[in-house]
């Protein structure tokens, strides 16, 4: 086999993971470190993506602080005069239930910014 195509079959086979390691670091280099942590929220309320972070961070703490009903996504306390659901504050949904679901066993402050971290890789 010549030196060519092993570089080549090399490169293929590790070409994934060195695409996921270039976008995940990417993440940190725009953001900063703070996201990555899931007790930092601040960066949530002042950080470099606007408001809308501070949507998914009510949206949120709205969501947990009501009891399970039904629809599951239901959730009353967020809106003015009319409820809203979960699904239109940008919370991603599946990470929302198991954390509420979870609550009493571990509390995480956020999880945006790891969501973003495995969004780049």
């Amino acid at each position: 086999m010549s030196t060519i195509a092993a570089m080549k079959l090399n490169l293929s086979r590790h070409g994934g993971v060195l695409a996921a390691l270039f976008g995940a670091l990417m993440v940190p280099m725009v953001l900063g470190w703070g996201p990555l942590h899931p007790s930092h929220v601040g960066w949530m309320l002042f950080g470099p993506l606007g408001p809308d972070t501070v949507q998914i961070w009510l949206g949120r703490g709205y969501f947990e602080q009501t009891p399970w009903l039904w629809p599951p996504g239901a959730n009353p306390a967020w809106g003015i005069e009319l409820a809203s659901g979960i699904f239109y504050t940008d919370s991603i949904p599946l990470l929302l239930f198991l954390f509420k679901a979870l609550r009493g066993v571990v509390q995480v402050a956020q999880y945006a910014g790891p969501w973003m971290l495995l969004c780049g890789a």
